[in-house]
């Protein structure tokens, strides 16, 4: 499931802060982001030990948040589709 948006907790911040150098730390952001967003695991044989264990750390709050969202998205369908089912049943009570 492709989203547009994520929260990015202070946590997150303050591990990637604790990186060593400016690559690691771009590379710990785009593996969240692109988790976050696209669903997208990171390469793990290409990575640094220490982007992945910030990886690590973040995986389970951004897969927490994933189903959350899901769960609200498929709660709103629901009640959009029980709503037009409701004005579908109004309106043909007014024909008759």
């Amino acid at each position: 499931m492709t989203r547009k948006q994520f929260t990015f907790y202070r946590s997150f911040y303050e591990s990637i802060q604790q990186l060593p150098t400016k690559k690691e730390k771009l590379m710990a952001y785009e593996m969240i982001c692109k988790y976050a967003l696209d669903g997208k695991l990171p390469e793990m044989e290409t990575q640094k030990s220490s982007t992945l264990a910030i990886f690590s750390l973040c995986q389970p709050i951004l897969n927490r948040a994933r189903k959350r969202s899901k769960q609200i998205l498929e709660r709103s369908t629901l009640a959009q589709q029980e709503k037009e089912k409701e004005e579908e049943k109004d309106k043909d009570k007014d024909k008759v």
